[in-house]
């Protein structure tokens, strides 16, 4: 079976939820998975490039928003919808990692230099 990644704000609590409602709805659950955290990663990015973590209040202040941001994207949600941040979180892992776009509905940003 291929590995599955899961690329979220909140690894945990995603796998979780998906666990949850296989079981709840009695579907096999053998979906391996290997965790990459977007926070973490952007704010490791974030420290190599700015020289220090976002901060606010004594507490990281890297949200999903912040991340948008970061990756020289505009954040334009007005409401939460999964499935637009599935293709933002999408986005910025490709920004972030490789430095290369992902998503064609992004291309009128353009990739900070920082990125590349």
């Amino acid at each position: 079976m291929q590995i599955k990644n899961f690329i979220c704000q909140n690894p945990q609590f995603d796998h979780a939820f998906i666990r949850c409602k296989l079981s709840k709805y009695d579907i096999l659950n053998n979906i391996p998975w290997q965790a990459f955290d977007i926070h973490s990663m952007a704010s490791l990015k974030f420290l190599q490039v700015r020289g220090s973590l976002l901060i606010k209040d004594n507490v990281s202040d890297m949200s999903l928003s912040n991340i948008i941001r970061f990756c020289g994207m505009e954040d334009k949600r007005v409401n939460h919808n999964a499935l637009e941040d599935t293709k933002l979180t999408a986005e910025c892992f490709a920004r972030i990692v490789y430095g290369k776009k992902l998503l064609r509905e992004f291309d009128e940003y353009e990739i900070p230099e920082y990125l590349k």
